[in-house]
């Protein structure tokens, strides 16, 4: 019983995460409602219709089968003119001096700066892990994290998990009552919050 009891705990406490509702104390017990909260949230960001170019797609599968088709023409590979061979002559070149900074290893100083620094109540990628979790585990996290900042450093290669994405779709007309076109929404990538930390620590030291 009590195994089930904390089941749906984690369940509803997940639920909550994923509805992103700001209405809800900390010391609030979990329960159903926190499912409730999600469902209105997934139906109030539901896509159930949309125009393409060969008329409109009805229902989750043929509306996700357009934006497919959408985006795969819109980032389809094309042929690029090649740069000329001696342009890196007229690059600018970084001093050694700060060359060295942007190449020494990532510290834990490094990962406890930049997860304090992270935004809260922001929607998580792949992994579902949101910024406020790093934040309350801070301490024990950021030497984990440094170790495989080093590790990538070293293979010079990003795990699988970095280099995924979820792509959500906000309209930019989103009060109109008319059936939205494919080219009506604006996507946007939801990273991972370990990679976001990676790449804030380089950007930092590229300022």
């Amino acid at each position: 019983k009590k195994e089930l009891h904390d089941d749906l705990e984690q369940r509803y406490w997940g639920a909550l995460v994923r509805s992103r509702e700001q209405r809800v104390e900390y010391e609030t017990q979990p329960s159903k409602v926190f499912c409730a909260f999600e469902r209105e949230r997934t139906a109030r960001n539901a896509i159930n219709e949309v125009r393409h170019p060969r008329g409109i797609a009805n229902g989750p599968e043929e509306v996700a089968g357009a934006f497919f088709d959408y985006h795969a023409e819109l980032f389809e590979r094309r042929e690029q003119d090649p740069l000329p061979a001696d342009i890196a002559d007229y690059l600018p070149k970084v001093p050694p001096e700060i060359r060295d900074v942007i190449n020494s290893p990532i510290s834990t100083e490094d990962c406890l700066r930049t997860i304090k620094k992270l935004s809260k109540n922001k929607a998580p990628g792949p992994d579902g892990i949101i910024s406020e979790f790093y934040q309350v585990f801070s301490n024990e996290l950021s030497p984990i994290l440094a170790a495989v900042y080093d590790d990538i450093w070293g293979r010079k290669l990003l795990p699988p998990s970095m280099r995924r994405s979820n792509l959500v779709l906000i309209p930019k007309k989103p009060d109109s009552d008319a059936i939205p076109d494919v080219a009506d929404f604006r996507p946007i990538s939801l990273l991972s919050t370990d990679y976001k930390i990676l790449a804030r620590i380089l950007a930092r030291r590229l300022e």
